[in-house]
């Protein structure tokens, strides 16, 4: 789908063992969207969101 925010803007957070979004999937997206930043992390669908790591990603998201 086209999206009206542009890639340079998008920052996308995938999880390691992610049965319902398996990386593999993901990595086709990728591939179609190179501008976009993309954050891995362990996990799986559902992140816990207290962790630092996360408030750490989208504060510098927010930031930048």
């Amino acid at each position: 789908h086209p999206s009206r925010l542009a890639e340079e803007r998008m920052h996308v957070i995938v999880q390691r063992h992610d049965a319902l979004t398996p990386l593999a999937q993901v990595e086709r997206i990728r591939q179609r969207r190179p501008r976009v930043r993309w954050y891995e992390l362990e996990g799986t669908h559902l992140y816990p969101a207290d962790l630092p790591r996360l408030h750490r990603l989208v504060r510098d998201a927010l930031a930048a």
